[in-house]
Order: structure tokens, then C-alpha cells, then sequence
């Protein structure tokens, strides 16, 4: 019978080192956030895209189911490893109603008041608390693409 083969301690070492160094850069949390002024949850994913930087901006993303099952996050952590981008916390802000699975963007997105009061007084704060930040307004950023641009252009 042949001997099990063992790594040699310093791959052991290396392995480890590379683990928790992959396990250091980043870390993503999902968190419903009750919206009284739409009557219902907002789920959102939090992505911190380099654990070793703390001083970094926030973005918030429309449409961020959608976005993520697009890749756009796995492309964010790509530019990010690579230093083509600078780390940042990324909000990925969904449209579909949890409970429902029902997507309401058309609702969201078309100048609607009580979804910009939703972010002002509900995603804002929440956002900065889960990630035990305070972020200036020069620090924040809201990105959307097609209806979701239209979206952002009408917070602004």
C-alpha cells in the first residue's frame, strides 16, 4: 500500500497565506431594508472591495440583481485585483420585490419621490451603518445604466 502524500510544510504555508490573503480583500453581506415609504423590503447586497483600504468611496448600482447575475460585480473585483480601479464599497440596490419576486423598477426608476426618499432616509444611513462608515457626499456615487441612468440622473 503506497504512503498518503503530504505537502511539505512551507506549501501548507503558502496555501494558507494565499487563502486568507483572498479572504482579507474582500467581503460581501445581503441585507432587506424595510422601506416605509414604499410599503415594502429592499434587498440589497454590499460588496467591500478591499478589506486592507479603509478610506475608500461608495457606490450604490441600480438594478443590482440584475447587475450581478450581468457579472458586473466579478468584473469590479477583476479591475479591482488588478489596480485598474481603485477599491471602493459597492451597493448593489435591487429592483425585485423580495417577497414577491415581482421587479419594480418601472415604479422605482421614473422619477419617483418615495423611492429618492427611500434612499435619503432608509438605503443611506443603513448602507454607512453596515459598513461602520460615514461617507461625505463627494464620496457617494449612484450608477445606472439605460432607465437606471435616468434613475440616477433624477437623484442627482
Amino acid at each position: 500500500m503506497r504512503e498518503p502524500y503530504l505537502l511539505p510544510k512551507e506549501w501548507l504555508l503558502f496555501l494558507l497565506a494565499v487563502f486568507s490573503s483572498t479572504v482579507m480583500r474582500a467581503q460581501s453581506d445581503t441585507l432587506l431594508i424595510a422601506s416605509q415609504h414604499l410599503g415594502h423590503n429592499i434587498r440589497v447586497v454590499t460588496y467591500d472591495a478591499d478589506l486592507r483600504v479603509a478610506d475608500k468611496p461608495i457606490v450604490y448600482l441600480t438594478d443590482g440583481t440584475k447587475m450581478i447575475e450581468n457579472g458586473t460585480l466579478r468584473h469590479l473585483v477583476s479591475l479591482t485585483e488588478a489596480d485598474r480601479i481603485a477599491p471602493a464599497y459597492y451597493v448593489f440596490v435591487s429592483t425585485i420585490d423580495p417577497a414577491t419576486q415581482v421587479d419594480r423598477r418601472n415604479d422605482y426608476f421614473f422619477c419617483n419621490p418615495k423611492y429618492l426618499a427611500f434612499f435619503e432616509e432608509a438605503l443611506l444611513p443603513t448602507g454607512a451603518a453596515s459598513l461602520s462608515r460615514t461617507f461625505e457626499a463627494k464620496a457617494r456615487t449612484l450608477l445606472g445604466v439605460s432607465f437606471g441612468g435616468l434613475n440616477a440622473a433624477y437623484f442627482s
